[in-house]
């Protein structure tokens, strides 16, 4: 009992709030953050939960047993690794971010109400980072779902092409194996009779479904984790960028022109520079606690996602440079091609958290860092030396993830 109140200790109504905000309840069908408000609710996600872990393993073991029988056909083995390794990275997805679940939650917490409070000429800009940051994802959701359609209808449309290369039929199995499904797949009681057909075809459709949620889920919440990153960073840079003013507006004297070169004799205008240099010192610090936060939950997936996809598109390579049919060559590209914006978007919103973070060991520099007392420079200095690593998002604690790091 002790494990599950340590689990569910940092669920409260702000994060709910976010959650529906942000994911419009995927989070809870995908089964990442399982709904346990109530008593009811918590009985039907865990009913949910084991029914679509039973399922998966259903698929990884009839998969692997498909992959035995298929390797005369490259394309086929091609299907059905690209499978297995989509089962592997939904585990992986669901492990992750439900033993991780008080971090998921703090995250976003943290998102909905912002890391630090600032003075009102900061908070302005504030609603500047949100409104690109929604424009972001109103792009990636548009070309998500572009993506989405446009593979899933060369898949279906090459379907038939498939079957009628491979000459199947319903009720042709060879092996157990059922070319007659979307994917043809091993099951234990093949597909020769109609109710046996509809029960594979069920399975097959379940599991495809709740695995592309789970997966789609997964990456807006990497959107929504790596653009609170770089916005609040964005947000510390440009509170360092206008420190006089902010200085000033602390003082009393927004409107007037103070020589901050006297800081060192004027004891009002060095003790308020300080004080808005501790304020973005706690909150570098909350930043990078987060940032933590952040690859402690997603750091396996993302390894995981980047792996398995870079694995996908040099299979796909073989293939589609191959002499299958050219239905089947189709079918490789276009996963390859998912699998392509897959492994670019990890390696995108990894580039930009470094970028901010470079950005800010500069910004540090263009400080009045000169005109201070020794306590208020070493506080700049403590902080440019640790900006010197820039924050990043890590693919399994192997490598970050940049645009580098892609290009390999």
């Amino acid at each position: 009992m002790d494990f599950f109140e340590k689990l569910f200790s940092e669920d409260n109504d702000i994060v709910e709030i976010t959650m529906v905000q942000e994911y419009h309840h995927l989070e809870k069908l995908s089964c990442l953050y399982p709904d346990v408000k109530t008593r009811g609710k918590r009985s039907v996600s865990i009913v949910h939960f084991l029914i679509y872990i039973l399922t998966l393993v259903y698929h990884l073991c009839a998969l692997s047993i498909t992959a035995g029988y298929v390797m005369n056909s490259l394309s086929l083995l091609f299907q059905t690794v690209h499978l297995l390794l989509l089962i592997l990275l939904t585990f992986s997805l669901l492990c992750s971010l439900n033993l991780c679940r008080p971090i998921v939650a703090r995250i976003h917490k943290d998102y909905y109400g912002g890391l630090h409070g600032y003075d009102e000429f900061t908070e302005n800009y504030r609603p500047h980072l949100k409104l690109k940051e929604k424009k972001k994802k109103k792009f990636l959701y548009g070309l998500i779902v572009a993506l989405v359609l446009s593979v899933g209808v060369v898949v279906i449309l090459v379907a038939p092409v498939l079957h009628s290369a491979l000459e199947t039929t319903l009720g042709n199995n060879t092996n157990g194996v059922s070319y007659n499904l979307p994917f043809p797949e091993w099951t234990p009681f093949g597909t020769d009779t109609w109710t046996f057909y509809i029960i594979s075809f069920s399975l097959q459709t379940y599991s495809a479904n709740m695995m592309l949620l789970t997966i789609y889920c997964g990456v807006f919440m990497l959107f929504t984790f790596t653009q609170f990153l770089h916005s609040e960073i964005e947000l510390l840079i440009h509170s360092l960028e206008h420190l006089q003013e902010r200085t000033l507006l602390l003082i009393g004297n927004r409107n007037k022109t103070v020589d901050f070169s006297i800081m060192k004799m004027d004891k009002e205008l060095n003790s308020a520079y300080k004080y808005c240099l501790k304020e973005n010192v706690l909150h570098h610090l909350k930043i990078i606690e987060i940032c933590n936060d952040a690859n402690i939950a997603l750091s396996v997936p993302v390894f995981v996602s980047y792996f398995f996809g870079t694995i996908t598109i040099a299979f796909a390579g073989v293939v589609i440079y191959g002499d299958d049919p050219l239905a089947l060559k189709l079918t490789a590209l276009a996963l390859s091609g998912a699998e392509t914006f897959n492994v670019f978007y990890l390696a995108w919103c990894g580039e930009q958290i470094i970028t901010s973070s470079e950005k800010l060991s500069f910004i540090l520099y263009k400080t009045d860092w000169n005109y201070l007392d020794k306590s208020g420079y070493l506080m700049i200095q403590i902080m440019m030396a640790r900006a010197q690593r820039p924050l990043s998002l890590e693919g399994g604690y192997f490598f970050p993830m940049s645009f580098e790091t892609f290009s390999y």
